[in-house]
């Protein structure tokens, strides 16, 4: 899997509450090695996105927080 990193060159000010799309799209994903049934590794792909975005609105927050 590869991503991309955004940079933004100056803080975000933001005054009222904003709704900011962050959403992650992957266009093709491939899943080598692993013993476990298509179903599992679905529920295993699923879970890491799931972490990933958990851990993608924590930092989003504290930086807008800061």
């Amino acid at each position: 899997m590869s991503a991309q990193s955004l940079v933004i060159p100056e803080p975000l000010l933001v005054r009222e509450p904003q709704a900011i799309d962050a959403r992650v799209h992957i266009g093709t994903l491939s899943v080598e090695g692993g013993n476990g049934t298509p179903a599992e590794v679905q529920a295993a792909v699923r879970a890491a996105l799931a972490r990933h975005a958990s851990e993608q609105r924590a930092a989003l927050q504290s930086g807008l927080t800061d």
